[in-house]
């Protein structure tokens, strides 16, 4: 994966050398002993969105590997350690891992499909929707313009609505995004220390924000869903503005 695209290979080579970066998007470790695999530099999470660990690794060096966190005797996972080293989000998902009781090697398979093996029309669809987050459609476009006029319209400070689209965007500099940019090595939520810090997290899931949202009954009720985007929560919170404050909701997000 990491050979350069040389001008004198074949077709044949030139053409997989393009396709890399798909391969990249849908492949990840299977852990077996977890001797091939850096903890923090590899794709080994089951999940499509985010194989990598953001977890700070504070207790561990940071060329460590999986096999650091398996108890080669017994061939189950150091709980403890595991339960120490990364928030709960990512501990839950490593610790439901199942791993071979005959120590079998690790091998990189395809995540889209259930066999772990790569399909042309797997790899379609993968990039179909990452296209689709990339560029915008019909749809998007006239979400994006409403949710514009949603927060134009709100009776708050000029400095208020531009955080509101900010957040919408994913423009602001939570600590998950400045991961995301290299600026900071940890991405733990200061505040709750269980969790990373994202947008929706820092403004309205963290267990230190509950207090506030159990204070009102439409925000308590909304406190069961989750949300992965800003802006599906602020879309949320338009549907219900007739038994909702937004502008008191959008103040209450500026002083967080």
């Amino acid at each position: 994966m990491d050979c350069d695209n040389s001008n004198k290979g074949s077709y044949a080579w030139k053409s997989l050398c393009q396709a890399r970066h798909v391969i990249e998007l849908g492949s990840v470790w299977r852990v077996g002993d977890g001797q091939s695999i850096q903890i923090r530099r590899d794709r080994w999470l089951p999940k499509t969105s985010c194989s990598r660990i953001v977890s700070p690794l504070s207790v561990l060096p940071l060329e460590s590997r999986v096999c650091d966190l398996i108890n080669a005797e017994t061939h189950t996972w150091k709980v403890d350690l595991v339960k120490q080293v990364f928030i709960p989000q990512e501990a839950s998902i490593i610790l439901g891992i199942p791993l071979s009781f005959q120590g079998a090697a690790d091998k990189q398979v395809w995540l889209p499909t259930p066999q772990g093996t790569f399909s042309t029309r797997s790899a379609y669809k993968l990039l179909s929707g990452v296209s689709r987050q990339v560029l915008p459609s019909c749809s998007s476009l006239d979400r994006n313009h409403l949710m514009w006029n949603s927060i134009w319209n709100l009776q708050v400070p000029h400095k208020v609505k531009h955080m509101i689209w900010r957040a919408t965007h994913n423009a602001l500099p939570s600590l998950y995004n400045l991961w995301r940019r290299n600026v900071v090595r940890s991405v733990l939520c200061p505040s709750c220390k269980s969790d990373s810090e994202d947008i929706v997290h820092v403004l309205w899931s963290c267990v230190s924000l509950i207090p506030i949202w159990e204070s009102n009954e439409v925000t308590t009720k909304l406190l069961k869903y989750k949300f992965f985007l800003f802006a599906d929560l602020w879309e949320m919170l338009l549907k219900m503005k007739e038994r909702l404050d937004v502008n008191l909701m959008a103040m209450i997000f500026w002083f967080i």
